[in-house]
């Protein structure tokens, strides 16, 4: 699988094979990085969890990110399976369609690029879309957020002088304390009858 990747890579000229005198890998040619590149992952991602993992190294680098996501009846899921020359088990199709998480902007607001196509309308309508969906992705790169240190110690001293959060500390001290000293010595819990 990772051969046809770096094979289909090589073929659309974006990568090269590393000089021989240097350690074995790949390079971007000067066609994959003179103009903008898209990385398409094919795969189900069924869970949000999965494809937040994606979300997330596309905002380490200051990528852009989006999703296309294909709605498509279980039925009609059997079917193209059936039609595949390796198809999965009915069972396995049928569990994906129970698992799968759609994609969810209002809940997850780092899902905002995200388009839903309609399988059967999956066609040159969906095209313009698409295009706008992806020109927004390449143009609005997800932030990497670097922590502000100094922001969070003054939100640390203002915590720690909020009195309730002090109540809160010297209550769980209290609690930790007197669970140690009701202790026995064979480490079992005394309660009182």
């Amino acid at each position: 699988m990772w051969e046809d990747f770096i094979t289909c890579l090589k073929d659309q000229d974006l990568l090269s094979s590393a000089a021989p005198e240097a350690p074995p890998g790949y390079l971007l040619t000067k066609t994959a990085i003179s103009g903008p590149l898209f990385l398409i992952l094919d795969d189900n991602f069924y869970y949000q969890s999965m494809r937040y993992e994606v979300y997330q190294l596309a905002r380490k680098y200051s990528l852009g990110f989006c999703q296309v996501f294909l709605d498509c009846s279980l039925e009609t899921c059997l079917e193209r399976n059936g039609q595949r020359p390796r198809a999965l088990p009915a069972d396995t199709i049928q569990l994906m369609a129970r698992k799968i998480e759609e994609p969810n902007p209002k809940k997850n607001a780092w899902e905002h690029n995200s388009l839903t196509v309609q399988s059967p309308a999956c066609s040159s309508a969906a095209s313009p879309a698409l295009t706008d969906l992806l020109l927004a992705a390449l143009e609005n790169p997800v932030r990497y957020v670097e922590e502000n240190v100094e922001q969070k110690e003054t939100d640390r001293i203002v915590c720690s002088t909020n009195i309730l959060h002090q109540a809160d500390q010297m209550l769980r001290r209290i609690v930790s304390q007197t669970m140690k000293e009701a202790k026995g010595k064979n480490g079992v819990l005394r309660t009182s009858e």
